[in-house]
């Protein structure tokens, strides 16, 4: 559990790096193009964690 909880805190850590390079990137050095990319890959790891963690969940309900 403790794992999972680590997991999940560093996901979400992460993605609000991503999200501050990705404002920098647009505001600071006008990157339209990579700017977009950057955000896209970056936060997709979070929506990766999620459903993996609700595929899991549903496997454990489908045994019982």
């Amino acid at each position: 559990m403790n794992n999972k909880n680590t997991i999940s805190r560093l996901s979400k850590s992460f993605a609000l790096r991503i999200i501050k390079l990705y404002k920098f990137l647009l505001e600071e050095k006008h990157e339209y193009i990579m700017s977009k990319q950057v955000y896209r890959s970056g936060t997709s790891i979070g929506a990766k964690l999620q459903k993996a963690v609700t595929h899991r969940a549903m496997r454990i309900i489908s045994t019982n």
